[in-house]
């Protein structure tokens, strides 16, 4: 409980920390963030066992920034994916 306390109390100032932070520093945060997701995915993509299609294709259609109707590249590349996976499987 006081760990929950603690990070509500320093919430304020790590937000004020990125806010006063340049762009590309943000960025750059947030893709050290994002390496072990993607090279967990690149990793996947190497894997004769795994659908190779579906784990290359997630990375790019979510790297593209594709938006369709509002809806933002996350949510495409998910269903990219499962379309990919659907039509690879028996």
């Amino acid at each position: 409980m006081c760990f929950y306390l603690a990070v509500s109390l320093l919430r304020l100032s790590a937000l004020s920390l990125f806010a006063a932070m340049p762009d590309r520093t943000v960025a750059a945060v947030v893709g050290l963030g994002l390496f072990g997701t993607i090279s967990v995915t690149a990793a996947s993509t190497r894997s004769p066992t795994s659908d190779t299609a579906a784990a290359a294709s997630d990375p790019v259609v979510l790297a593209s920034g594709f938006s369709l109707f509002q809806v933002a590249a996350p949510f495409w590349a998910l269903v990219v994916g499962v379309g990919l996976t659907a039509l690879r499987s028996p």
